[in-house]
């Protein structure tokens, strides 16, 4: 009946199924009840209730946060001074001289609610909730949604329009007027399944690319691969199984107007009864068609050419120290030496006095200019030299330098081995993120797959 047109089935949806919230919740629904279907409209509207709920009243604390400071009392609720409401006075046998009135908190709260507006930012499953003066919601959407049969009388929901309070129905994605009689080029006993080129999965015999002349070659006896011999066996243990290849553009996906393209499409317009090939699996797939189980589990991965070797220089020693602690160490070599300098002069105990060839004397000071940055170098290098300082002053600074020295070499000496042995390969991608967050670094590939889609999505939401 279906392939003959004689039945139309439209429906309507409130609940937005591309929304996050909705997904989350479905699957936290799977997890705890382990039920896989479909959240229904109470449980979505119920949902949202207690969204708006939460937000009005966030929204009347916001704007005073004592508001219900008397209003709960004890464990009770009181309003205007009286326990409870009721719409009777007489009712409350406790306080019967009680005047009616109604709850003094409540145009407060109605202004809120009636002033509040969230959407799917916010987690609704119902799409946007606004109130006007009356409290009754406005501006919100519902999908107009057409069952599509195929050849197999299976049947496919696709939504085709929308319809809005005040602008009425619309058109929210470009529509095509399926044909409900599919052309047949195939027997009717044939079921026609869809695949592309992808080795191994499936390829051209070589035969038949080298001589395209073989009776051979002629319909599924050309292709061979993972998928074709799936398909072999599937033909071999279901009785009745016959199918048809046919050679499909890409793998499909999702259009600007809501339509889909490639190998997908071709599966919900109803030209092809199955697809077997190289096919992933992504939530957005799964709301539109059935996948079977994944006879592979694969990620995307990157080619990408090895780094050159790095090449070491004269003052590869230098690098296990960066070029500031080089820069201070030569400040405090020459700051070291001037103090050593100075001190070597102040101090009496630095100074002899000597005995001339003539007879006479002569007062002689070991730390001149050179010998002080001499003295200072030899410490540095770990090495000994003829002259050491007599005055505690001069040992005090020398002992100081030679503790620095200490602290220096010892560090020094345990990474330079790692980056003199060691090749330093450091690749500058080191991740399918890495790659969709730069532009420098041109990469190719398959377009209409799940590949170009990650880094599509991937690169706007950057």
């Amino acid at each position: 009946m279906f392939q003959n047109g004689n039945i139309n089935i439209s429906g309507f949806n409130i609940i937005n199924k591309d929304g996050r919230e909705y997904w989350s919740l479905k699957k936290h629904l799977k997890t705890t009840s382990g039920s896989g279907d479909d959240v229904s409209v109470e449980a979505a509207v119920g949902h949202d209730a207690m969204l708006v709920a939460w937000h009005g009243f966030a929204k009347c604390l916001q704007a005073n946060d004592s508001l219900f400071h008397g209003t709960f009392r004890h464990r009770r609720f009181f309003n205007r001074g009286f326990p409870g409401i009721y719409c009777d006075p007489l009712s409350d046998r406790t306080h019967p001289s009680r005047p009616f009135s109604s709850f003094e908190h409540g145009k407060t709260i109605g202004v809120a609610f009636r002033n509040l507006k969230i959407g799917a930012r916010e987690g609704t499953l119902t799409g946007n909730i606004e109130f006007d003066r009356f409290g009754n919601r406005k501006n919100f959407d519902v999908s107009v949604v057409d069952l599509v049969s195929n050849t197999k009388a299976t049947f496919n929901r696709k939504e085709v329009l929308a319809w809005r309070q005040g602008y009425g129905f619309f058109t929210n994605q470009t529509v095509a007027q399926h044909s409900r009689k599919i052309q047949h080029d195939y027997k009717e006993d044939q079921v026609i399944v869809l695949t592309n080129l992808v080795a191994p999965f499936v390829m051209i015999k070589r035969e038949c690319v080298e001589m395209s002349n073989l009776t051979d070659c002629e319909g599924n006896n050309k292709f061979e691969g993972y998928c074709i011999d799936l398909l072999k066996l599937l033909s071999g243990k279901i009785e009745g199984f016959n199918y048809m290849i046919k050679l499909g553009t890409k793998a499909g996906s999702k259009q600007a107007d809501g339509s889909w393209d490639g190998m997908i499409g071709e599966l919900l317009n109803g030209n092809a009864h199955a697809v077997v090939a190289s096919l992933t699996i992504n939530q957005e797939r799964e709301r539109v068609v059935d996948f079977s189980k994944p006879f592979m589990t694969t990620g995307i991965s990157i080619m990408i050419k090895k780094p050159d070797k790095q090449e070491f220089s004269v003052f590869s020693f230098m690098q296990p120290l960066s070029t500031e602690i080089w820069m201070y160490i030569i400040f405090a070599y020459i700051g070291v030496s001037v103090v050593i300098f100075l001190v070597s002069r102040f101090s009496p105990y630095e100074w002899r006095v000597e005995e001339t060839s003539r007879g006479g004397f002569t007062i002689s000071n070991d730390f001149s200019v050179y010998n002080c940055l001499w003295f200072t170098l030899a410490a540095f290098m770990q090495q000994g030299t003829d002259i050491l300082p007599r005055s505690i002053s001069g040992r005090i600074a020398s002992s100081a330098w030679w503790f620095f020295t200490m602290i220096i070499v010892s560090s020094y000496t345990a990474n330079l081995a790692a980056f003199l042995t060691l090749e330093k390969m450091q690749a500058p991608i080191e991740s399918v993120e890495d790659l969709a967050k730069q532009t420098k670094i041109k990469y190719g590939i398959q377009g209409g797959g799940s590949t170009a889609s990650f880094f599509k999505v991937g690169g706007e939401g950057r």
